[in-house]
């Protein structure tokens, strides 16, 4: 198979790019270990991909609106009211 029919068979399965689907795991990954893992946000950086926790901060944040700091707070505080 071509690169192109590839790309048009994926889009068209999908709905979506190859490289948007990549960046959607991305950061559902990224958000599962924000949630349930207590490493920091530099070691998941690295574990996801990223040349550095600054280069994360920002995708996310551009993907969610928050940082990634912020959604672990919100996210736990989720979890706590629902202990």
């Amino acid at each position: 198979m071509s690169p192109s029919k590839l790309k048009y068979t994926f889009k068209a399965a999908t709905g979506k790019t190859i490289g948007k689907y990549r960046q959607q795991i991305r950061i559902e990954k990224s958000e599962q270990l924000l949630r349930f893992s207590e490493w920091d946000i530099s070691s998941i950086a690295e574990k996801m991909g990223f040349h550095s926790a600054s280069h994360f901060t920002t995708f996310f944040k551009r993907e969610r609106g928050i940082t990634p700091r912020k959604y672990r707070q919100l996210s736990r505080q989720t979890n706590e009211g629902n202990s």
